[in-house]
């Protein structure tokens, strides 16, 4: 798993996360919080990513982004301060500290990722 995202007594493991700094050895409750998770869905993970981890890492963690990626409509649910929306085309990300955002072409992503 990509590291854990510690939750009360038990922890959430994301498919994807950004943390900021420099990751020390040891255990991840030394670890800041994560700025970006990525939830990718399945047809086993679907209720669960978008209930009661999305609420647990916005609301509870105060995880600043978190996208959750539907590669069968090839749309990512983007969740932070601004609210929720859906990218199907264009998804532009920039944490407070970045020079320059992430640009991601979402169509571009799928079919790459995909081959289809």
């Amino acid at each position: 798993a990509p590291g854990a995202v510690l939750f009360g007594p038990n922890e959430l493991q994301p498919d994807v996360q950004v943390i900021p700094g420099t990751r020390t050895r040891g255990t991840w409750e030394g670890s800041p919080t994560p700025i970006l998770v990525a939830e990718v869905l399945s047809e086993s993970t679907a209720r669960r990513d978008l209930g009661v981890k999305l609420d647990a890492y916005r609301d509870r963690l105060g995880i600043a982004t978190v996208w959750i990626v539907d590669y069968e409509r090839r749309e990512i649910t983007v969740s932070d301060d601004a609210g929720r929306r859906v990218a199907r085309t264009d998804l532009t990300w920039q944490p407070a500290a970045a020079a320059e955002p992430l640009r991601l072409d979402v169509q571009r992503f799928f079919l790459d990722a995909l081959g289809e």
